[in-house]
């Protein structure tokens, strides 16, 4: 793969250059929670295929007409596994600090 152009071309291009074992790590309950390079690409296009089944899409491409999409939540490694998928779909994230 060439050089990532886009933030979640980052995933493959990383798989190829060597694959981590934890690419995000977040404590849960006192324990780590590690999401490796593998995981965070299943989880990310999983999560794209789940929001194009209910009809979330980039629309015309233009800012207007994409679906937006929000979300509640403190900084965590689903809030950027989430960010990868909306992205890989063309639509925009819409954060909101809780």
């Amino acid at each position: 793969m060439t050089e990532p152009q886009r933030l979640f071309d980052c995933i493959n291009y990383q798989l190829e250059n060597g694959a981590l074992e934890a690419m995000f790590a977040a404590k849960e309950g006192g324990q780590w929670k590690k999401y490796s390079t593998y995981d965070v690409r299943e989880i990310t296009n999983r999560l794209s295929c789940g929001l194009l089944k209910i009809g979330m899409s980039c629309g015309d491409m233009s800012e207007e007409g994409r679906d937006k999409i929000a979300i509640l939540s403190k900084n965590r490694p689903e809030w950027l596994i989430l960010d990868f998928a909306v992205q890989q779909i063309g639509a925009i994230l819409v954060p909101i600090y809780p």
